[in-house]
């Protein structure tokens, strides 16, 4: 991994312009060991300061310590992490600051060259980009000079493993630092996070090969404020259903709320994603479909049986029997994001290796690992093995999906 060019130098293996830094452990004399874990909590970081990026590249030893967790989370039923650069570069940053200014904390103290004193783990991996609202946990040691030394102290501590089995993480960033002349010579730190950003990836796999990337997310909607009281900085994809507003593809209720929790409907949905693709729509005698009404609703003509006769004349839903389609019944993850990936040209959708889930349903699963490979389910908190897929998807997922879509052109 990069060093920062700054602090004090350390011999060792790698050389950059100016001071040098080690990219591998370097040996401490005495039986030294710090270790320190701070649990998943979920908070809502607000920060300005942000620091300049770094390039972000991985030691052997970073690697090792990454295959050694993964390994540990599998065999104890559990996905394996990515690796999020966004949240390596605040575990450099930190190790960093521990090594230069002699303190192990997950609190920033007595100096750093990124950071405010006190600043927290979440502010820290705010400052570095990870900004999401979601489960947060961090692991630091020091003196440990191998992967594996840092890797079974923290397997042995009941806090520490708890971190590293947490079944909520989804991503991991890990940065070891060492430097000659510092308190414990080596500084480990390990922050970890539900959300799986735009920079997360996979390193190696068990053979040694790489894994398939992670498709990047399209970028987070910004500077579009949301019209709804329900809906604010807080609120989870609050900004897909800002931007989604703008576009006049969702409205909220008469009362000015959005109700991002809420449940939607099948017939609601096919009105949002017809409007999303740009079906053109008419009004129409007759859906397709026995069981939708052909009614004017005052306030929209087509709705609902001209957006139902637009998504099933573009082939993007079946319905649920011979004739009909349950238009008031609510919505599935699964009947959404298969709708979804229909509507996303198909045809050029191919399936990446590496799906998060099982086969959960013939009818259904191809759907989700050809939108999952498309990047269509990017930004979804829970995704991975134990994805809900039959649970009723609420007015807030369907934005967060449909804005994926909209990202695509």
């Amino acid at each position: 991994m990069l060093r920062p060019r700054t602090g004090r130098p350390a011999t060792g293996l790698d050389q950059v312009t100016g001071p040098r830094y080690v990219t591998g452990p370097s040996r401490v004399t005495g039986p030294r060991r710090y270790l320190a874990a701070l649990l998943v909590v979920t908070s809502l970081v607000l920060l300005t300061l942000v620091s300049p990026a770094l390039a972000v590249d991985y030691g052997s030893d970073e690697v090792e310590f990454v295959q050694l967790l993964n390994d540990h989370r599998v065999a104890n039923g559990l996905e394996p992490l990515l690796v999020s650069d966004m949240l390596s570069e605040a575990s450099e940053r930190h190790s960093s600051d521990m090594a230069k200014y002699g303190f192990v904390s997950h609190y920033t103290r007595s100096g750093s060259d990124w950071f405010p004193l006190g600043s927290s783990p979440w502010d820290r991996m705010a400052a570095s980009g990870y900004t999401f609202n979601t489960a947060k946990g961090e692991n630091i040691a020091a003196g440990q000079t191998t992967a594996t030394e840092v890797f079974q102290a923290w397997k042995e501590s009941p806090d520490h493993n708890a971190n590293m089995l947490c079944a909520d993480f989804t991503v991991v960033g890990v940065a070891l630092i060492s430097m000659h002349g510092s308190d414990y010579g080596t500084y480990w730190t390990t922050d970890f996070g539900r959300y799986a950003d735009e920079s997360a990836h996979a390193l190696t796999s068990p053979a040694g090969e790489p894994k398939p990337v992670v498709p990047a997310p399209p970028a987070t909607p910004t500077g579009v404020s949301s019209p709804f009281s329900d809906v604010g900085p807080g609120t989870l994809y609050g900004d897909q259903i800002a931007l989604l507003a703008e576009k006049g593809i969702v409205s909220g209720y008469k009362d000015g709320t959005f109700g991002p929790d809420d449940p939607i409907t099948r017939q609601q949905f096919a009105k949002m994603l017809a409007l999303t693709v740009g079906y053109d729509v008419y009004p129409v005698t007759t859906s397709g479909f026995v069981d939708v009404e052909i009614r004017l609703d005052p306030q929209d003509a087509l709705y609902p049986a001209g957006y139902i006769a637009a998504c099933l004349a573009a082939g993007v839903i079946q319905g649920k029997s011979a004739g009909t389609f349950a238009p008031l019944e609510n919505i599935t993850q699964a009947q959404l994001i298969t709708m979804v990936a229909r509507a996303a040209r198909p045809a050029e959708l191919a399936t990446q290796p590496g799906v998060p889930f099982g086969d959960f349903c013939p009818d259904h699963y191809p759907w989700a690992a050809k939108a999952w490979a498309a990047g269509l389910l990017n930004g979804l908190t829970d995704m991975g093995a134990d994805f809900d897929f039959w649970a009723e998807a609420t007015r807030a997922e369907a934005c967060l999906i449909l804005c994926n879509l909209l990202a695509q052109g």
